[in-house]
């Protein structure tokens, strides 16, 4: 069996946040693999962080980071906001 961890970086994104995360579920069904989602919230400014919230709270292989930019790093603000998920990860590499 394997652990299959998948981060999504989200910027508002909220009208489509159903439609993926549906798209996303379904990849769990007839499968033996252990499936978890970290989403990353580049501060949305519309109901993205709200959605996911709940999705959070109501799927338990789910998780939500809500960040900001990061202007000052000297890497591209996906490449920090990936690490960012990276590093949630709960099964981690051998």
């Amino acid at each position: 069996m394997a652990f299959i961890s998948i981060v999504i970086p989200v910027y508002n994104e909220a009208k489509c946040l159903n439609d993926l995360t549906s798209r996303l579920f379904n990849l769990e069904k007839g499968v033996d693999d252990n499936f978890e989602y970290i989403f990353v919230n580049d501060g949305s400014s519309d109901e993205s962080g709200e959605i996911l919230r709940t999705l959070e709270k109501n799927k338990a292989n789910v998780k939500y980071i809500s960040a900001i930019r990061f202007i000052d790093s000297s890497d591209s603000p996906k490449k920090v906001l990936m690490t960012a998920g990276v590093n949630q990860f709960e099964y981690q590499f051998k």
